[in-house]
């Protein structure tokens, strides 16, 4: 018996699960009910789950199937006996039941955590199906799993657990970026929620062992910080027809000066705004060039003129003698409306 059960435990094979937590209509109508765990793809009969080990397996084969693997699962079902074919069933399983969260309470917080971080993620121009927005729902449905959080903080963790998950994938966004995209702060609450967020930040990231920073690990991180900013190319008028080639400009441009931007010890976010400021400048039209500010690009980025002017000679240095011309001909600091900034916030 002994032999029978090592042998048993040599063979056991962890195959990816099926789960299916809905039933399909054409299913409730042949009367067939589906197990919560799925059916075994050999022994056909429906699968039990450990609570002890987390695992899902066959109680007549031993196989141990993985519950986490996909978000989307595919399975065979045998329709009756009468019949030779087999549905597929096709489902979504929801990160609540992916993570074997139950508590009502905090299946709450994970339907809200996600509109707030497509909220977030649409401040920053990010498409609801970036990489971020659903990394970010991923990982607070993980911290869920582990922690337990609160309605009057879940606004600050879900920003925190956002930033965490952008961070990993190499978008060094800070807190006071997001805060001051989303608009709806004011300036003096501002500093306040973006050291409380950063705590979070810091305490889920340790929690669930994620990368710190990328700085120096990810050499392209500028340029990732393009497709975050592009909604913001619209606040200038003169910049909305050339947004793409104003783009890959700026591609080129870090594929030339790379090496030596590096060198400069600058955040990406400041390197990223003087490599825009230059390829506007020389993908516009004349007219429109010498209206172009360091104050306009500097804004779409939240940061200043200054960061450009510490930045500008390592570029011009890969410009040839004709757009250096261009570009001093058009280099115009110009002045923030103060008017403007005080009606945000009204």
């Amino acid at each position: 018996m002994e032999a029978q059960h090592a042998k048993k435990s040599e063979e056991k094979v962890v195959v990816p699960l099926t789960v299916v937590d809905t039933v399909d209509a054409g299913m409730r109508s042949s009367g067939i009910v589906m197990p919560k765990y799925g059916i075994c793809k050999i022994c056909r009969v429906p699968l039990e789950y450990n609570s002890e080990t987390d695992e899902v397996y066959c109680p007549i084969c031993g196989r141990v199937y993985d519950t986490f693997v996909k978000p989307y699962m595919e399975a065979e079902y045998p329709k009756s006996d009468m019949e030779e074919e087999t549905i597929q069933v096709h489902r979504k399983i929801s990160l609540a039941d992916r993570y074997s969260i139950e508590s009502e309470i905090r299946r709450k917080h994970l339907r809200e955590a996600k509109e707030i971080i497509r909220r977030a993620a649409g401040a920053l121009g990010l498409s609801a199906n970036n990489v971020v927005v659903s990394t970010a729902q991923e990982l607070f449905a993980r911290y869920l799993k582990i922690q337990k959080t609160r309605s009057d903080s879940l606004e600050i963790t879900v920003y925190a657990v956002f930033l965490a998950a952008a961070r990993n994938l190499g978008y060094t966004i800070t807190e006071e970026t997001l805060l001051s995209a989303l608009k709806k702060y004011p300036p003096q609450e501002m500093k306040k929620l973006a050291k409380q967020i950063r705590s979070k930040r810091r305490e889920i990231t340790s929690l669930l062992k994620l990368r710190t920073s990328l700085v120096g690990e990810d050499r392209d991180q500028p340029i990732k910080l393009l497709e975050m900013y592009r909604q913001r190319f619209k606040r200038v008028p003169s910049l909305i027809k050339h947004v793409e080639a104003i783009i890959q400009k700026v591609n080129e441009l870090w594929q030339k000066a790379k090496n030596d931007l590096l060198r400069l010890n600058k955040i990406p976010k400041s390197i990223v705004t003087a490599l825009t400021y230059v390829a506007a400048i020389l993908v516009l039209p004349e007219e429109e060039r010498i209206k172009i500010r360091q104050f306009d690009i500097a804004d779409i980025f939240q940061t200043t003129p200054i960061t450009i002017r510490d930045i500008l000679p390592v570029i011009m240095k890969y410009l040839t003698p004709e757009e250096q011309q261009i570009v001093k001909s058009c280099m115009r600091r110009g002045r923030r409306s103060i008017k403007r900034k005080q009606k945000q916030y009204r």
